[in-house]
């Protein structure tokens, strides 16, 4: 497989963010009477949201400025398998709702993230504008999405899956399966086979999306909480993507019948990706063949290859050289 990098994104990231940040809560306009005196919850939810720690920082640091009482709850969903123990082990806080505190939403801090996943916007609005806002930070995030170089695979290898990747494991739209009751099926990318190899260590066995996949591995059976897993599914209207794949011994055996259920006369011309997770799709691997079709887009750059998958003794696939950004 040849190393590529997919250049056909937005890259823009916010560059000082406590300026932004001190800047947008201004704006806001917040007077110290709305807040004064009383407890404020801030929702924290369980996604790798790019400099989440300093943002919440510097909210918690803003209330507490204000004369108010912040405190910290989970705001999830059904991560952490929907318990108030199992969301303080995932942001060592407090899981609380409103109601039970009497602690009034004053006001919202909204982030938007690149295709890269880095941070390159603060928000602050109040609840009123909040449906309004997001509708239009989401329509300016889309256009700017990343995709995989290719609307048509035969197989898509993905190293990791996971809860602090995405609500559903893995990006719906990267790999254009959906799964959910009610919900139309993407047209592109079309993925014939897909193997998953990984589940993160932060989605606590929680393997939601793992049906999204064709087949994976006896390693991520054994760290699948099944309880957890079932408790997502129902909650999102999607049991499809908590079903269980067809699982093989190892990475190696994986990907071997991946290929040889694609349908495929000749192997050697898969047209063949390999990610990392579907929040890292700057830097990926494609095949030989798949990599002869895009070698004259000015968009791709060959960073290293053709190289071979090599795996280790136990038949697992070795960490891929991806990197962070473009180096």
């Amino acid at each position: 497989m040849a190393l590529i990098h997919n250049q056909d994104y937005n890259s823009v990231r916010l560059g000082d963010v406590e300026e932004e940040f001190k800047k947008r809560l201004k704006g806001l306009q917040l007077s110290t009477e709305e807040i004064r005196g009383k407890r404020v919850g801030i929702a924290v939810g369980s996604r790798g949201i790019d400099k989440i720690q300093q943002i919440v920082r510097m909210t918690v640091e803003a209330v507490r400025k204000s004369g108010g009482e912040p405190y910290i709850f989970g705001a999830m969903g059904s991560h952490g398998n929907g318990t108030a123990r199992g969301q303080r082990e995932i942001l060592a806080s407090l899981g609380v709702t409103e109601e039970e505190t009497g602690a009034p939403v004053l006001f919202g801090v909204l982030l938007t993230e690149n295709a890269v996943h880095e941070l390159n916007g603060i928000y602050m609005e109040r609840p009123e504008n909040f449906l309004e806002t997001e509708k239009r930070l989401l329509e300016e995030v889309k256009s700017g999405r990343m995709k995989l170089p290719s609307d048509r695979i035969d197989v898509l290898i993905v190293d990791e899956m996971g809860k602090n990747i995405s609500g559903s494991g893995m990006d719906t739209k990267v790999i254009g399966r959906v799964y959910v009751t009610g919900q139309k099926e993407p047209k592109s990318p079309r993925v014939k086979r897909l193997a998953v190899l990984g589940l993160t260590e932060e989605s606590q066995g929680n393997a939601i999306g793992i049906g999204l996949a064709d087949f994976s591995t006896r390693a991520v059976l054994e760290k699948i909480d099944f309880a957890a897993t079932a408790k997502n599914a129902v909650a999102s209207m999607a049991p499809a993507q908590g079903k269980i794949p067809c699982i093989l011994e190892n990475d190696r055996e994986a990907i071997r019948a991946a290929l040889e259920t694609a349908g495929l006369e000749d192997a050697e011309k898969a047209r063949g990706v390999r990610i990392e997770n579907t929040n890292q799709i700057a830097r990926l691997y494609v095949s030989e063949a798949l990599y002869g079709e895009l070698k004259d887009n000015p968009q791709i750059r060959l960073l290293e290859g053709p190289v071979a998958l090599e795996f280790d003794g136990q038949g697992n696939l070795n960490p891929g050289h991806y990197g962070k950004g473009d180096k």
